[in-house]
């Protein structure tokens, strides 16, 4: 039988137990906290219970709670405190605005959602708990809290706060917004996957990036943007090469920053904010196997070690003489930096990615470019060449680099060297570009031509303009750019020709003719460009006075236009011209390449190809080319007037000047009639005769000539 004392004891634990049991009051009407009118079920709400406010409540005094919920249809307001109590919770979807937040420990969850709103005319202490805040905060006095999340705002008087991610900055305050998080399935790494990031959704450039520690390391492979970047201790960021990530504000690297490269090319950044490196910043540069690559160096001051293992020029103008190559300098790997803006000749092995690091280059950067006088006769001149290089993260627009420095010719010159050719440069050449646009190493469209964009770690030739000893040549922030072609005009106002001469052994050579509204017939330093040869077997270039040009600009066609064109072969043989490119010409304009050796005149848009034999040597007298206008073609006046006819390779062309109706007539060597085939009324066509390779007596007649001719067809 139990005592008293025992039955007395389990009744106060009873009433106890009871006492303190929570009940979740929610208002009713429009009322005051401390009324128990205002509340269902009746009565006021004390430290232990939770309330949901639908209605406007008002404080008449300091009041406790433990879990509260403002709807978005509810207001809490008054000049007084509101405790929370034993790790309780606060949402708000509605609006909150008392003195302030009486918070007595640090479990609470602090939630004000993006229709929400706490305006305080005091302090808010929240101890070292976190804010989410997709709405709004006002704090008339001091915040004091953790970290703070969320994409609304969050205001006070004074800050003493962890990180803040996100909400609207405030002076003195960073925030985070786009935090970092990773793990998707099979994209787990994807900068570009919404799920990645903590906000669900992709940075834009007003996002304030953070990279956490301890996460899947994120890759870019696209042209992505911030606004503030922070990378933790023990995080990494990686950019895939021909990828790129424009930062408008500033970075916080801790951890790891990587620009990988392949042979497609380099990852870049563009840095628009301050850089506070205390981590570490890598840049690859992949280079190909026996093969000489003209790079520069995007990391400040870095050592020529990372080269080790390869061999590594530089060039000195002073020192070129007669012979442009001879300038070229061995530079030591295993001492010495690489000068920012500078370029370098490197030759590898085999296949390798040289990885440099340090601190990204950034600012104004300004590079001594010289022209010495040898008193050579040689065109082009070999003086004033200078191999400067690309000294940013990222690409820079050609066409502003060669704006801001006219000290220079105007012509960019691109080493291209596959590694066929091992270190005698045998088939390798320039590519070559001027703002009316870029010429390929190598003919016919077999190399990409440049674009007018500068690569991350490019190096490239200059020249600088006769009479100029010295100069300075200056780079700029505003020159960066990342994959977007940049030119002086837009290519849809460029009229673009390009001619291509190659050999039997593939060996090719291009020319560019454009034709600009602001060009003149005379040499322009930012259109025209020098022929500058690397290629030993063959050379092709247009010849303008003295100038022996790869790119030559003229104004838009108001008359015929003739321009001379000259060839370098290394061996005699048989070498092919072919059109490639002919481009927002109208229909009103022919192209026609006369052979003053054979007389032969050959419509480029009728057949873009024509096959020739030559002597070897250096010509500049035989060919001719002819831009005319369709209603100006006048052949008794223009061209031989007879009618005539030849073949190319398989095909058989009637050249008919006067523009008349006729009938070919094949024969065979014995005088047997094998085809007989009508000419129409163009200058000159090519007739489909679909023989076999061999010699044939050919018969061409209209109402004026006849004429006959033996040909061989291939």
């Amino acid at each position: 039988m139990r005592s008293k004392n025992t039955v007395l004891s389990l009744l106060l634990l009873l009433a106890v137990t009871f006492s303190v049991t929570s009940a979740t009051y929610y208002s009713k009407t429009d009322g005051n906290w401390g009324s128990s009118s205002t509340w269902n079920p009746s009565g006021v709400p004390n430290k232990t219970d939770e309330v949901v406010i639908r209605h406007t409540v008002t404080l008449t005094s300091n009041e406790d709670v433990k879990f509260l919920e403002i709807t978005s249809a509810g207001v809490l307001q008054g000049n007084y405190v509101l405790q929370f109590w034993n790790n309780g919770s606060l949402k708000v979807d509605g609006t909150m605005s008392i003195k302030t937040i009486d918070l007595k420990n640090v479990g609470i969850l602090f939630t004000v959602n993006a229709s929400g709103e706490i305006i305080l005319s005091g302090d808010l202490d929240v101890n070292n708990n976190n804010i989410t805040c997709n709405g709004n905060i006002e704090v008339g006095g001091t915040l004091t809290c953790g970290n703070i999340t969320g994409a609304g705002s969050v205001t006070a008087d004074v800050y003493n706060t962890g990180t803040v991610y996100g909400i609207t900055p405030v002076a003195g305050i960073t925030y985070y917004g786009q935090s970092w998080v990773g793990g998707t399935t099979g994209n787990e790494n994807s900068w570009e996957t919404s799920t990645n990031w903590a906000s669900g959704s992709v940075p834009t450039s007003s996002s304030l990036v953070k990279i956490n520690a301890g996460s899947t390391v994120p890759i870019i492979s696209s042209n992505a943007v911030c606004n503030d970047l922070l990378i933790e201790s023990s995080a990494s960021l990686v950019i895939h090469p021909l990828s790129s990530l424009t930062i408008n504000g500033n970075v916080t690297n801790t951890g790891t920053i990587i620009l990988k490269s392949d042979a497609s090319g380099t990852g870049s950044l563009i840095d628009n904010g301050s850089l506070t490196n205390n981590g570490t910043i890598k840049v690859e540069r992949y280079l190909t196997s026996g093969a000489y690559h003209y790079i520069s160096s995007p990391i400040n001051n870095v050592s020529t070690s990372a080269f080790a293992g390869s061999t590594i020029y530089a060039y000195d103008e002073t020192n070129s003489d007669t012979n442009r190559n001879y300038g070229w300098t061995a530079v030591s790997t295993s001492s010495g930096t690489l000068t920012n803006g500078r370029g370098y000749a490197v030759y590898h092995t085999t296949n390798a990615t040289d990885t440099l690091s340090g601190n990204f280059n950034s600012g104004n950067i300004s590079v001594t470019a010289t022209r010495t006088n040898s008193g050579s006769s040689a065109s082009p001149s070999p003086d004033g060449w200078n191999i400067l290089g690309n000294p940013y993260p990222s690409a820079i627009s050609a066409s502003s680099f060669l704006s801001a420095n006219s000290d220079l010719t105007g012509t960019l010159y691109l080493w291209a060297d596959d590694g066929t050719a091992g270190s005698g440069f045998t088939t390798a050449d320039y590519g070559t570009y001027t703002a009316a646009g870029g010429v390929g190493a190598s003919g016919g469209g077999q190399s990409t031509a440049p674009d007018g964009k500068i690569a991350v770690g490019q190096g490239f030739f200059v020249q600088v303009k006769s009479g100029i000893s010295s100069t300075n040549v200056s780079f700029t922030n505003s020159m960066r750019q990342t994959n977007t072609t940049q030119f002086f005009i837009p290519k849809s106002e460029v009229q673009s020709f390009r001619l291509d001469l190659s050999d039997q052994a593939g060996n090719q050579n291009e020319i560019l003719v454009s034709f600009i509204n602001d060009a003149t017939k005379g040499f322009d330093q930012y259109y025209d460009g020098v022929k500058m040869q690397g290629n030993p077997y063959l050379s092709l270039y247009t010849i303008m006075k003295d100038y022996e040009l790869i790119i030559q600009a003229l104004p838009y066609m108001q008359e015929d236009v003739q321009i001379a064109l000259g060839y370098y072969a290394a061996a005699s043989g048989e070498y092919n011209f072919e059109r490639f490119e002919f481009t927002n010409f109208g229909d009103d304009v022919r192209v026609f390449l006369e052979d003053k050796k054979s007389g032969e005149f050959i419509d480029l848009l009728s057949y873009p190809k024509y096959t020739f034999t030559t002597e070897g040597g250096k010509f500049n007298d035989r060919f001719i080319l002819h831009f005319k206008k369709k209603a100006q073609v006048n052949p008794s006046e223009d061209f031989q007037s007879q009618l005539d006819v030849y073949a190319v390779s398989s095909s058989i062309f009637v050249k008919n000047p006067a523009m008349k109706t006729g009938l070919m007539t094949v024969y065979n060597l014995a005088g047997e009639k094998i085809r007989v085939m009508q000419f129409s009324d163009d200058n000159v066509q090519n007739l489909h005769v679909n023989l076999a390779a061999g010699i044939y007596l050919i018969s061409v007649e209209n109402d004026q000539e006849k004429i006959t001719k033996k040909v061989s067809l291939k």
